[in-house]
């Protein structure tokens, strides 16, 4: 359904921005974990990152595709390091989702209990280097200051990894 989702986006872009240039569409959030095949779920709304072409976010809202959710996550400064390419054939979109770990990232320390489901539904806590990922946390977010919650959730899926725990 996504990748139906980004051919129309795709197909309504072309008629937009020049021929023979593309966008760069960043999707974070549940969308990520959708396109790299670790959540089954249904999602009516896409987060992506920052967009700063206004005709390009209109067609983007047309589909519910945004970038209202990247004001509220947590972003790491080098994320763009670690991106992933979605490989679909699209003419006017170059389309990256999260590092594995810029996704558990973006979902730690939120206040919503689907952000940690989405984390321990996709299996991740099984396959990312728990040492790696606190190592990105101490070098890229000590400037957002009171990060507790965050170790916190990040304690909390250790012990879920270290029992077995996949719902």
């Amino acid at each position: 359904m996504l990748f139906r989702k980004f051919r129309q986006v795709d197909k309504k872009l072309g008629s937009i921005i020049p021929k023979g240039t593309k966008i760069q569409l960043i999707i974070i959030g549940s969308g990520s974990f959708i396109l790299k095949g670790l959540l089954s779920r249904v999602t009516y709304d896409i987060d992506t990152y920052n967009i700063s072409d206004k005709k390009v976010r209109h067609v983007l809202a047309e589909y519910n595709i945004s970038d209202m959710g990247a004001r509220v996550m947590t972003i790491c400064e080098n994320f763009d390091r670690r991106l992933e390419k979605v490989n679909l054939p699209l003419e006017n979109i170059d389309l990256f989702v999260l590092s594995n770990y810029d996704m558990i990232i973006s979902k730690l320390g939120s206040t919503r209990p689907k952000d940690i489901l989405d984390i321990i539904d996709s299996g991740l806590i099984f396959i990312i280097d728990f040492d790696r990922l606190e190592e990105i946390i101490k070098e890229e977010l000590a400037s957002i200051g009171d990060t507790r919650r965050i170790w916190s959730d990040i304690e909390y899926l250790k012990m879920l990894r270290d029992e077995g725990v996949n719902r």
